[in-house]
C-alpha cells in the first residue's frame, strides 16, 4: 500500500521537473545580432560552453574588444582555482585577448601570468597571446619558462624575450645553452632585436644555413659593415630574400650599404 507521504513526494517530483522541462522548451536563445554592444559585453562574463565563443567572436567582429577587456578579466576569474584541465571559457579568454592590443591587455596577461591562476595545460596559450600583443615580462618569469621541461614553453619563452624590460644578457645565456636548436635560435634573434651584438657570429652562421626574414631583421638591429657585405652575398643567392635585404640596407647610412643595394637592384 502506497503512503500518502509517498503520493506527495511524487507529485512534487512530477511537478518540478515538468516545470523544468517546460522552462527549458519556453527559453528562448540568445540572438546576438539584437544584443546592443554593452548587453554583449555583460552577458561574455556569464557567458557558458554554448556561447562563450560566439559571444567573443561578435564582440571581436564588432570591434569592441577595448570595451570588453574587464568583463575577459571577470571570465577568467570565474575558474580561477577550479582544477580544470582545459577549461574552454578561459581559452577563449586568452584566445580573445591576443586578438585586442590594447595597453589594458597587456596589463591582464601580466596579472593572470603572476597571478598562478593558469593552469599548466594553458600556458602555451597564455604565452602565444602575450606575444602577439607585445607584453613586457620581467627576467624572473623569463628565467622560470626558460628552465621549463618542456621545450614549447621554453621556445615561447625565448620569443618574449624581445619585449621584455631591463634583461641582463644572463637570461640570453639560458636560452643559447638550451639543448633544442629551434631554442637556441630564437634566442638568437630576440638577442639581436635587442641589440645584443653577442648575437652576431651566432645570426651569421643562421643566415648562412637557415636564412630568413627573422634572422635578417635581427641583423639589422645590430648591423655593421661586416653584416652588410654578409647580407649582400645572401641576397645574391637567395632571390626570395632579396626584397627584405635590400630594405633593411636601404636603412642603413651606411656607403656601402649603399653601394650593395644599387648592385642589388641592377636588372639582369
Amino acid at each position: 500500500m502506497t503512503s500518502k507521504k509517498t503520493l506527495v513526494q511524487g507529485n512534487l517530483v512530477e511537478k518540478v521537473c515538468s516545470t523544468t522541462i517546460k522552462s527549458t522548451i519556453n527559453r528562448k536563445p540568445i540572438e546576438i545580432n539584437e544584443l546592443s554592444d554593452q548587453e554583449l559585453i555583460e552577458l561574455l562574463f556569464k557567458a557558458n560552453l554554448t556561447n562563450v565563443e560566439s559571444f567573443a567572436e561578435e564582440i571581436l567582429a564588432r570591434g569592441i574588444g577595448d570595451l570588453a577587456i574587464v568583463s575577459l578579466g571577470k571570465l577568467w576569474e570565474r575558474f580561477r582555482g577550479h582544477d580544470l584541465k582545459y577549461p574552454k571559457e578561459q581559452v577563449v579568454v586568452l584566445k580573445t585577448l591576443g586578438q585586442i592590443d590594447q595597453n589594458a591587455t597587456r596589463d591582464l596577461l601580466l596579472r593572470i601570468m603572476s597571478s598562478g591562476s593558469c593552469p599548466e595545460s594553458l600556458l602555451p596559450l597564455l604565452l602565444e597571446s602575450a606575444i602577439k600583443v607585445r607584453v613586457k615580462t620581467s627576467q624572473q618569469q623569463l628565467i622560470g619558462w626558460l628552465k621549463h621541461k618542456n621545450s614549447e614553453i621554453r621556445l615561447l619563452a625565448c620569443s618574449l624575450m624581445k619585449f621584455g624590460v631591463n634583461l641582463t644578457l644572463d637570461v640570453f645565456k639560458l636560452g643559447l645553452a638550451d639543448h633544442s636548436n629551434r631554442v637556441r635560435r630564437e634566442t638568437l634573434i630576440s638577442m639581436g632585436l635587442c641589440g645584443y651584438e653577442e648575437a652576431k657570429s651566432g645570426l651569421l652562421s643562421e643566415l648562412e644555413s637557415n636564412p630568413t626574414s627573422h634572422v635578417i631583421y635581427a641583423l639589422e638591429s645590430i648591423i655593421d659593415e661586416d653584416i652588410i657585405t654578409h647580407l649582400g652575398r645572401r641576397a645574391e643567392s637567395s632571390p626570395d630574400l632579396l626584397g627584405v635585404i635590400i630594405d633593411v640596407l636601404q636603412l642603413s647610412e651606411s656607403p656601402r650599404a649603399k653601394a650593395v643595394v644599387k648592385r642589388l637592384s641592377k636588372p639582369g
